[in-house]
């Protein structure tokens, strides 16, 4: 399998970091999924948006090369160069390059284009969820995802250990934040609700095109766990969308 980095193509068993990776050492980097299916890269302007915005915060300097136009074009060719047909899982993952310990002078990063195989269902029926107990989000958490993930590995360890297909997780206030994978959005008498940017959940690229589709179907709203009630839950990421139905 081939994968791009830093504007290069490279089999995958060439790939190596240095023992003093940031990425490596301290988490420092961010990552976007992306879906390509029906020949189409999805949502593609609204995970290039989020970069910018998560690179900025971050102190990144991102490459001049790097803009929407040849991120598209790397992941087409990788996506040809792999055989993967007209549906892919693809990740786009920014880094900052050696230097210094949780302080850096260094801006310049490093840029990882990866491509696999996905014969996943889009939507899908789900019955077995719980809220997670063992883990809280940061209710000021970021709103991009970072390659320093654990509260998610600890929230994942508990949904295998309990055989679950999604949590619910809440925030550091008790608050409904996200779910494990995906934003959360639920249906109660017909009005459908999902947790705002304020109580720390990712800002989702599939959150904002169904906020931007529903409009005023939808209310962004902080609420805790006691006061929660639903019809019908939907866990939604780039990849896919969850139902519960009660």
């Amino acid at each position: 399998m081939f994968l791009n980095i830093n504007n290069s193509f490279v089999f995958e068993s060439d790939f190596s970091i240095p023992i003093s990776d940031r990425g490596f050492l301290y988490g420092d980097g961010l990552f976007e999924t992306i879906a390509f299916d029906n020949n189409e890269i999805e949502l593609l302007d609204f995970h290039y948006e989020r970069v910018l915005k998560a690179a900025d915060l971050m102190g990144y300097q991102i490459p001049n090369w790097v803009d929407l136009e040849t991120i598209k074009a790397i992941f087409l060719s990788l996506i040809s160069k792999n055989n993967l047909g007209n549906k892919a899982r693809l990740k786009l993952v920014i880094w900052r390059k050696e230097g210094g310990l949780f302080a850096s002078n260094q801006t310049d990063v490093n840029i990882l284009f990866l491509s696999q195989k996905w014969e996943g269902s889009r939507v899908l029926e789900i019955q077995n969820w719980k809220v997670c107990d063992t883990v809280k989000i940061n209710s000021n958490g970021l709103f991009f995802k970072t390659l320093s993930s654990i509260e998610y590995v600890i929230a994942g360890n508990f949904l295998l250990k309990n055989n679950l297909e999604e949590l619910v997780l809440l925030n550091s206030e008790g608050m409904i934040c996200e779910g494990l994978y995906s934003n959360i959005f639920w249906k109660k008498d017909n009005h459908w609700f999902t947790p705002s940017l304020s109580t720390g959940c990712i800002s989702g690229v599939r959150r904002r095109e169904l906020l931007d589709k529903w409009q005023n179907q939808v209310t962004e709203i902080a609420l805790t766990l006691e006061k929660w009630e639903f019809d019908e839950i939907w866990w939604v990421n780039s990849l896919t969308i969850k139902k519960f139905i009660k």
